[in-house]
C-alpha cells in the first residue's frame, strides 16, 4: 500500500492545477503562521464551486480508478502466489481458482474505499481552506469560470501543473522579447489556448490570488499528502486482520487434508 501513498501524493500535485515545480523552489520562511486564520478560510460552498469549476471530482475519478485497477491487479497477484505456496506450487484446480477469487474480490471490498474520490475531495477541500482566504478561492472560482479557464482546466495537466507557473515566474524577471514570444507559443500549442486564454491565465496566476496560491501549494500538497498517509496507515492496520483471516482459510481449502 505504500506503492499507492506515493501515488496518491502525486496525485496531489496533478490534481490542484498550479506549480509542482514551486515545491522545489527554495521559499522565504514566512514571518507569521501560513495557515488562515478560521474566520478568514473559505467556507465549504466556495469550494464546492470552486472544485465544480476546476473539474476536480471528474479528474480526480479518472486517477483513482487507474490506481484501483492497478491495486486490485496486485491483490489478486498476491492471492494467487499464496495459493500456490499453500499447494507445494502444484498448479490450481477450476474449482480452487474460484475461491480463490472470491477470496480476492472479498479482501478489495474491504481495501477500494481508499481509492473512493468523496473522502479524497473532503481531504483536499480542508488542505485548500487551511492555505487560502476566501478572497483568494472567490478570486480562482471567477477565473476557472471564464472560458480561459475552463480552457486551462481542460488542457492536458502538464500544462497546468508545470508550464503555466514557469511561464509566469519567467515573467516576472526580465526576459526578452523572444523568450516572451516563445513561452506564449508553447502555451498556445502544447495546451490549445488561444492568445486570449494565454492572456487571461497569465494574468490570473500574476494576481495577487494567483501569486498566493503558487506559493502555498507545496503545504497544499504536502498536507494532502500526508492526510491520505494516514488514512492508509489506518486502513492497513484493519486489513492486517482480514490478510490474517484469508490465508487460513485458504489453507483449509486448498489444503483439507493438512
Amino acid at each position: 500500500m505504500k506503492t499507492a501513498w506515493q501515488s496518491m501524493a502525486a496525485l496531489g500535485l496533478m490534481l490542484t492545477l498550479a506549480s509542482a515545480q514551486t515545491a522545489q523552489q527554495p521559499r522565504a520562511t514566512p514571518a507569521v503562521e501560513a495557515e488562515a486564520p478560521p474566520d478568514q478560510q473559505p467556507t465549504q460552498e466556495q469550494m464546492s464551486k470552486l472544485f465544480d469549476v476546476m473539474r476536480v471530482g471528474k479528474l480526480l475519478q479518472e486517477e483513482l480508478d487507474t490506481i484501483s485497477a492497478v491495486k486490485q491487479r496486485q491483490v489478486e497477484a498476491q492471492v494467487k502466489e499464496l495459493a500456490l505456496k499453500l499447494t507445494g506450487g502444484t498448479p490450481l484446480t477450476p474449482a480452487q481458482l474460484k475461491d480463490v477469487e472470491k477470496v480476492s474480490n472479498s479482501y478489495w471490498q474491504k481495501a477500494q474505499y481508499i481509492y473512493s474520490p468523496e473522502p479524497r475531495i473532503n481531504d483536499m477541500m480542508v488542505a485548500y481552506q487551511h492555505h487560502l482566504d476566501r478572497s483568494d478561492v472567490q478570486a480562482m472560482i471567477a477565473f476557472f469560470s471564464s472560458r480561459a479557464g475552463q480552457d486551462l482546466a481542460n488542457a492536458p495537466v502538464g500544462i497546468s501543473q508545470a508550464l503555466v507557473p514557469a511561464v509566469v515566474q519567467r515573467l516576472q524577471g526580465k526576459p526578452s522579447p523572444e523568450e516572451i514570444t516563445q513561452d506564449r507559443e508553447k502555451l498556445m500549442k502544447q495546451g490549445h489556448l488561444s492568445d486570449s486564454d494565454v492572456k487571461a491565465i497569465i494574468g490570473f496566476y500574476a494576481s495577487a490570488a494567483g501569486q498566493h496560491l503558487l506559493q502555498e501549494q507545496p503545504d497544499i500538497n504536502e498536507e494532502f499528502a500526508k492526510m491520505f498517509a494516514e488514512q492508509i496507515e489506518e486502513r492497513n492496520k484493519v486489513l492486517a486482520g482480514e490478510r490474517a483471516k484469508d490465508k487460513i482459510y485458504l489453507a483449509r481449502i486448498l489444503t483439507p487434508g493438512k
